[in-house]
């Protein structure tokens, strides 16, 4: 929203000369960003509710009764909605480059289509204004991935790419483990088996169920004779 408020300045004020380069200035509201970061941390319901309320507010502050307008909202909307389906499809890190793919190529799509009802647009504004809508939604890809781990802390939630990260079993604490305690790290495997499989029969989510299992006895380290 704080975004929101500096464009809306800075469209009131086109002697900047910022408005010869962003045709669609509206696109420069990460609308698809802010989708892909409610649905990892709070849901992909989050997601389609943050979605609804940044385009409309947006559509509040900055004016959607024009003709040209329309188009810009629609392109918010549809690169949102769509951000949040692929979020469901997202598991490892890595996958959110192609989530941020996907919404490039529709939001570029969308705007394509939007430019072309209008008759006084050259080829050069069409490039430029296709090129930001591409650019919009590849800020899924570069900025998700970096600012998700504070915004992890602040909520006091592991998303599942954290979990993913959790679940490595290379990880020092679980390296730690099966060396000082071979036996309760082999136990904490068959019990991660059982309840992943146990979580998947009631539609639990089923790698946290794994990934705690893996740590639940973590702290037999302390005294890992006791539980021979």
């Amino acid at each position: 929203v704080a975004l929101l408020r500096a464009v809306t300045w800075a469209m009131q004020h086109p002697n900047l000369g910022w408005s010869v380069w962003v045709d669609y200035p509206v696109l420069l509201i990460p609308v698809a960003t802010t989708a892909a970061l409610s649905s990892i941390l709070l849901g992909v319901q989050f997601g389609i509710v943050s979605t609804v309320f940044l385009t409309v507010i947006a559509a509040l502050m900055v004016g959607a009764s024009s003709a040209s307008g329309v188009p810009q909202f629609l392109t918010l909307l549809a690169a949102g909605f769509l951000t949040t389906h692929v979020m469901m499809g997202v598991h490892r890190r890595r996958d959110l480059a192609f989530a941020g793919l996907y919404t490039s190529v529709v939001a570029m799509l969308i705007v394509f289509g939007a430019t072309l009802m209008q008759a006084d647009v050259t080829n050069w504004e069409m490039l430029r204004t296709v090129g930001w809508a591409f650019a919009a939604g590849l800020l899924v890809t570069a900025v998700v991935p970096g600012v998700l781990p504070p915004f992890e802390y602040i909520a006091g939630t592991a998303s599942d790419l954290e979990l993913l990260d959790l679940s490595d079993l290379n990880h020092p604490l679980l390296l730690q483990m099966r060396k000082v305690a071979p036996g309760t790290f082999n136990h904490s495997l068959n019990v991660s088996r059982l309840a992943e499989a146990a979580a998947e029969v009631v539609g639990a989510n089923a790698l946290l169920a794994r990934v705690g299992a893996y740590y639940h006895d973590i702290g037999k380290m302390q005294y890992p004779q006791y539980f021979i």
